[in-house]
């Protein structure tokens, strides 16, 4: 699977005018997933302090600056060279849910002309496979832990679903996955 979780500004400038949905969102981070990111990097506290010279609406500051805080921290943690966060047990653990469904997101929405981002994820959809299974973990060495946080994901070609899925994704962009794999959006 292609890296979005290293890409520059830049390229997410390019991406975010051709991409149905796209991660330049002001919250693509859920709430637990920030408080977990913010805890697991050590800086729980960074929730609640809000800057005096930010405008009166501290809540909405708050919750603004911490899914910036978060996703700073863990685009940090994700493009460092010696990739701490996946030697720690416990850091790993805290992010495995929050980057499985990002990268689930990002197989299943996010397009560029209808097709998916995912050069191999389009390859295998347009041949009529589904994506079945994604495997947290599943590639720690250097590439892997570069171009995809580790994950790997399984595609399923059923003979009698191969013709269905191709045309669905060749006439209206959509792409099968497993029920299992959708469950984590």
């Amino acid at each position: 699977m292609a890296s979005t979780f290293s890409s520059s500004s830049s390229a997410e400038s390019r991406h975010s005018e051709t991409t149905a949905g796209n991660f330049r969102e002001d919250r693509f981070l859920l709430p637990d997933e920030e408080q977990t990111i913010l805890s697991v990097l050590g800086l729980e506290s960074t929730r609640r302090r809000v800057d005096v010279s930010e405008k009166k609406d501290t809540s909405a500051n708050t919750d603004a600056n911490a899914n910036t805080n978060a996703c700073e921290l863990l685009r940090r943690a994700l493009t460092s060279e010696a990739k701490e966060w996946a030697h720690d047990r416990h850091v790993a653990a805290g992010l495995s849910t929050c980057l499985m469904r990002l990268c689930t997101r990002y197989l299943l929405k996010e397009k560029r002309r209808g097709r998916a981002l995912d050069p191999v994820a389009n390859f295998h959809v347009r041949n009529g496979a589904s994506l079945e299974r994604l495997n947290w973990m599943a590639d720690t060495s250097e590439k892997g832990l570069r171009m995809s946080a580790g994950m790997m994901v399984n595609y399923m070609y059923r003979l009698e679903r191969i013709k269905d899925i191709n045309e669905a994704y060749i006439n209206d962009g959509t792409i099968a996955a497993s029920s299992t794999l959708r469950s984590l959006l």
